[in-house]
């Protein structure tokens, strides 16, 4: 996904540096596995790096939600959903 499509997809995010979501959206992609996503593989790019976003101290004023320890977040909720419906299968790369 591109900083272009993830701003689209997520405007919540439009006030946060563009540099911080790029550094997200390299994280997400280095974290969630396209083989295991297949075609869902963008949607759950884009919701791990909202995430991330969301819990980040410097990526958003948004509230956190679970504390220090244990952030989570909708875009978490979301992406563990994809996960069980698309990626619940053991993948070896």
């Amino acid at each position: 996904m591109t900083l272009e499509a993830f701003l689209v997809e997520y405007p919540e995010f439009e006030g946060v540096s563009y540099d911080l979501v790029q550094a997200k959206l390299n994280a997400s992609a280095r974290t969630v596995s396209a083989t295991a996503f297949g075609d869902a593989y963008d949607d759950a790019h884009g919701l791990w790096a909202a995430h991330l976003l969301w819990t980040s101290e410097h990526g958003s004023t948004m509230r956190q939600e679970g504390g220090d320890q244990n952030p989570t977040s909708r875009y978490l909720d979301a992406f563990r959903a994809l996960e069980r419906k698309k990626a619940s299968r053991w993948v070896v790369t």
